[in-house]
């Protein structure tokens, strides 16, 4: 399975299909990055690449510490996954 590790020691689950200009997924709760295949698989056959991942306090993250700032996490667990370019558009 593909973990990033985060700055607080964190391993954030996250998938990946295809290659080209990358599309991120992020579920709703109470779900994970599993609820996106079906669409993840459409988006990299038409050339993208499809990103789903696991979202704090849901799915196989390693620990969910605090909620507080879960958007600031958010945007920087998608930086430090290689996709830093792609957060500020």
């Amino acid at each position: 399975m593909p973990f990033i590790t985060l700055r607080d020691g964190a391993q954030k689950y996250y998938k990946d299909w295809g290659d080209g200009r990358p599309v991120i997924f992020s579920h709703g709760w109470p779900l994970n990055a599993d609820a996106w295949d079906t669409q993840a698989n459409l988006v990299a056959a038409a050339g993208f690449r499809a990103i789903a991942h696991d979202r704090h306090g849901h799915g196989r993250l390693s620990h969910v510490g605090i909620l507080q700032g879960h958007l600031r996490r958010h945007r920087r667990s998608l930086r430090q996954s290689g996709l830093r370019s792609h957060c500020d558009r």
